[in-house]
């Protein structure tokens, strides 16, 4: 069984390996600048 520290390293770890693909990561800038009201 997992501990809940070793859980979320696990997600966070490939939350990150996603977010370094350009193509998501172009995804998630549209996303903020859209909500935070950033044109940048």
């Amino acid at each position: 069984m997992f501990s809940d520290r070793e859980r979320v390293r696990q997600i966070e770890a490939k939350a990150l390996q996603k977010l370094r693909q350009p193509k998501r990561s172009n995804r998630v800038r549209h996303y903020l600048e859209y909500f935070t009201g950033r044109g940048d």
